[in-house]
């Protein structure tokens, strides 16, 4: 049986650990450089092969972690709300970044002075209304029914 903790070292060691994609032909990152061998990622993770459903599972989880964590942040009050409601907030988090979701100055402050009744509002009269399509409804029912959808 292999000897995984040596491989592993020995692999990191060799191949360099890199979080941004890059050509394994040169090292050179994947911004700069077209056509250079096979783009990869991490430990020599050739980017041409399909993602397993727990790897695609394993990202999704740590991108949900951060965004709590800037919602953690940014808008502490959101670990009062409902959990359906939470799931609003962290699935918005999810798809913009706290960059832009800071931008919903208005239901960020209805949310923090418990104003909870005006939130679905200040969703529908966003840009990302109109921009994300059945997602915005869909949250905008969960937030207002307070269950999930």
């Amino acid at each position: 049986m292999p000897d995984l903790n040596h491989i592993t070292s020995q692999l990191k060691r060799q191949e360099d650990e890199r979080a941004r994609p890059y050509w394994d032909g040169t090292g050179e990152t994947a911004v700069t450089v077209t056509d250079k061998g096979n783009l990869s990622v991490g430990i020599g993770r050739n980017l041409s092969n399909p993602f397993r459903s727990s790897e695609i599972d394993l990202m999704l989880r740590n991108d949900l972690d951060e965004a709590a964590a800037e919602l953690d942040r940014h808008l502490p009050v959101w670990r009062t709300l409902s959990n359906p409601r939470q799931n609003v907030l962290l699935n918005m988090c999810f798809n913009m970044g706290w960059p832009r979701l800071s931008g919903f100055v208005n239901m960020l402050a209805a949310i923090r002075g418990g104003r909870q009744d005006e939130v679905p509002g200040h969703m529908q009269a966003s840009r990302w209304f109109g921009q994300v399509g059945n997602r915005a409804i869909e949250l905008i029912e969960q937030w207002r029914e307070d269950r999930f959808v």
